[in-house]
């Protein structure tokens, strides 16, 4: 993701506001944020009561990879999404550790 300098955050995720603390940690200055609920159907009333209040601060909508796959495509078109990528130190340790909690060799 290009850096949104200030955003208006949304997410319907287990803890929004780990989202939350991920981009202002990645050094966003977050003009709002929106928690929704996990798995959260989008509503068009919804979208557009984010979008009138992003408009308001000037800032742009940022949210989750896994909630831009539920936003409708010309909405999602409008929305920053700040991917995630998972890197491991040791990944042949956590291999170890999922072979051990199954039971396998």
């Amino acid at each position: 993701m290009q850096r949104a300098e200030h955003p208006r955050a949304f997410a319907g995720i287990g803890r929004p506001e780990k989202f939350f603390a991920t981009l202002a940690e990645a050094g966003a200055v977050i003009v709002g944020t929106r928690p929704f609920p996990d798995h959260h159907p989008y509503r068009e009333r919804e979208l557009a009561a984010l979008a009138a209040a992003a408009r308001r601060r000037d800032a742009e909508l940022v949210t989750t990879e896994k909630d831009a796959v539920r936003l409708p495509p010309a909405f999602a078109a409008r929305v920053r999404v700040l991917r995630v990528r998972l890197a491991l130190d040791d990944a042949e340790a956590l291999r170890r550790q999922i072979r051990g909690a199954l039971g396998a060799p």
